[in-house]
Parts: structure tokens; C-alpha cells; sequence
């Protein structure tokens, strides 16, 4: 399904809008050809709107709940499964398949007194 509604032009990210999270750049530390130490590899790290947890509980949209701000999550992250935990995960967060949530969301539209956040507003990953 996609968007019906808006909030200053970008769409609601919803749980049945079948938005998408991509961030490019998930460094992870992956197993080595044997025997070596362990090599940082840039994953491609995605979240799914399917996966959002904490979403409005009164007002949906097109019947499935939308993200807010600073409660929302995407609650797993796909992308970086080939790094391994025991050898440091991510660089950056340590995690493998860790949640999601926006950083930014809209300032002039709320729904339960929190702002929507919009397909396009930044979000940080895993």
C-alpha cells in the first residue's frame, strides 16, 4: 500500500506504507579468510515500516498505525547479518540487526501531540 496522506508534502511513514530505511555505510567487522583478524566490510543496513513499534495508538492511517516523534521505532534492521557479534559487530554501535528510529519529523502536523515522522526525514539505524 502506499501514501494517501501527507504532512508538508512527504508522506506518512506507516506501517503499511511499505516505506524503507537504507542507510549505505554499516561498517561491520566480518569474518576473515582464515587465518587473518577481523575485516571491516560496509554493509548496506535497511529498516522496514512493517517493522514500526510504538506507533500512534488512536489515530491510524489507511488502518495501520504511523510513526511519532521520539517514540516510534523500527524495531529490526536487515543488511549487516554477514558481520559476525563475537568478532565486534558494527563498528560504530556494536549491534547486528539493531533498531530504528527519526530524527527529525514534521513540526506543523501531530497526531496524539507528537509530530508525524515522513517518508525522507533522517533516522538512525541499527
Amino acid at each position: 500500500m502506499g501514501n494517501s496522506v501527507y504532512a508538508d508534502g512527504m508522506g506518512f511513514f506507516h506501517q503499511g506504507s511499505n516505506g524503507k530505511g537504507i542507510a549505505p555505510g554499516d561498517v561491520c567487522l566480518s569474518p576473515p579468510t582464515p587465518p587473518g583478524v577481523p575485516v571491516p566490510v560496509p554493509y548496506v543496513n535497511m529498516l522496514s515500516a512493517s517493522d514500526l513499534t510504538k506507533g500512534s495508538k488512536s489515530v491510524k492511517i489507511q488502518g495501520n498505525p504511523t510513526a511519532l516523534e521520539s517514540s516510534s521505532e523500527i524495531a529490526t534492521s536487515t543488511g549487516d547479518e554477514p558481520a559476525t557479534q563475537g568478532l565486534g559487530a558494527g563498528v560504530v554501535t556494536h549491534k547486528i540487526k539493531g533498531k530504528g528510529a527519526f530524527k527529525l519529523w514534521s513540526f506543523t502536523v501531530k497526531v496524539e501531540g507528537k509530530g508525524v515522522d515522513r517518508h525522507g526525514d533522517p533516522m538512525g539505524q541499527n
